[in-house]
């Protein structure tokens, strides 16, 4: 059977408690990288407060959800120490030590752009199957291009986590080699190895046309290529009308073929 890490963005949403209770009904361990300017009222740390008394783990997701490539390093600076002391006090009223810190940024923007790694260090054939992952097979924004600044800019960062005792989790059975030899993995942030795809059924894109069933048939083929090899996936706490229901859907689909771990 298929293992898989999930990892859920974009946290805590109006119906975070709601996704927090089906997880811990079906006993689904998670990540949720939460965003700062949700966590910044009392009412959302108490909320995640409680989502951590109940043994899920929380990490920083930065401020304002913005591409970091397009932010200067200070303001990356300031968003992710923003939102670290949001988290702080989130695990601190829930009693709990805040074992691990976790980070993943934006649209997995690393501060170069669509590209999340350096192309010039990173084997083409590792660089092909991070946009297959990532769903950017046909990227033709100027961000897919990194040049030598917003490499600077991604390195700097880097050893900026480094100082601020962010890491990555171990990710065991996780055996693409496009994964754990880059930098997707080797560096500071959490990336992933798979999108459910649940981001194409937000409102405005339903023009596509995308449906629930085409989502579980993307990952039920996502599954099929390598069943060897554990998944880290993607999932979105998203506000957006039905969206919620959404969710439960997929998490259902997923159960009945997976074991989380």
């Amino acid at each position: 059977m298929k293992q898989i890490y999930l990892t859920i963005d974009d946290a805590p949403s109006s119906d975070f408690l709601n996704k927090v209770k089906l997880l811990k009904d079906n006993e689904i361990p998670a990540v949720f990288f939460a965003r700062g300017d949700r966590l910044d009222n009392d009412k959302a740390i108490e909320e995640v407060s409680k989502a951590i008394l109940d043994g899920f783990v929380i990490g920083n997701h930065l401020y304002s959800h913005t591409r970091v490539s397009t932010l200067s390093f200070e303001v990356v600076k300031e968003e992710i120490i923003k939102t670290d002391k949001l988290i702080e006090q989130a695990y601190k009223r829930a009693g709990v030590e805040q074992k691990q810190k976790y980070l993943r940024f934006p649209y997995l923007d690393r501060g170069c752009g669509a590209l999340p790694v350096d192309k010039n260090k990173t084997p083409l054939e590792y660089q092909e199957k991070i946009k297959e992952a990532m769903g950017l097979i046909q990227i033709t924004s100027p961000l897919s291009e990194a040049d030598e600044k917003l490499i600077e800019h991604k390195n700097k960062i880097q050893e900026l986590l480094k100082s601020l005792g962010y890491s990555q989790p171990l990710f065991d059975g996780v055996n693409y080699d496009w994964f754990k030899n880059s930098e997707f993995y080797t560096g500071f942030d959490v990336n992933m190895t798979m999108a459910t795809g649940d981001s194409n059924l937000l409102p405005k894109y339903r023009y596509k046309g995308v449906t629930i069933n085409d989502i579980f048939k993307g990952i039920d083929e996502n599954f099929a290529k390598d069943i060897n090899s554990a998944e880290i996936i993607i999932m979105h706490d998203y506000d957006q009308e039905g969206m919620d229901e959404i969710f439960k859907t997929i998490i259902n689909h997923l159960k009945n073929k997976v074991k989380f771990i």
